[in-house]
């Protein structure tokens, strides 16, 4: 999902974080995948801390094999879930 169709898919709000500890943001689907949405999220995340969005290891320092298939799969799909 492209980020101007995941931001027409959710409303979204800001607010101080309590003892001035940066900023919350609220996120609410209006119809978005979730694993879409969350990595819109976690891609804003990464521009507003640093300025670019970071991707692990890329490109790869290893050959692609089979015994390492799991883990490759684990990261591309690694910033749909978990916490942000």
């Amino acid at each position: 999902m492209s980020r101007s169709a995941a931001r027409s898919a959710c409303s979204r709000s800001c607010a101080s974080s309590p003892g001035d500890r940066g900023t919350e943001i609220y996120v609410r689907s209006t119809g978005a995948e979730i694993g879409d949405l969350r990595r819109a999220l976690r891609e804003a995340k990464s521009l507003l801390e640093t300025g670019d969005v970071l991707l692990p290891d890329y490109p790869p320092t290893t050959q692609p094999t089979p015994l390492d298939k799991p883990i490759r799969t684990a990261t591309e799909h690694g910033r749909e879930e978990g916490r942000l």
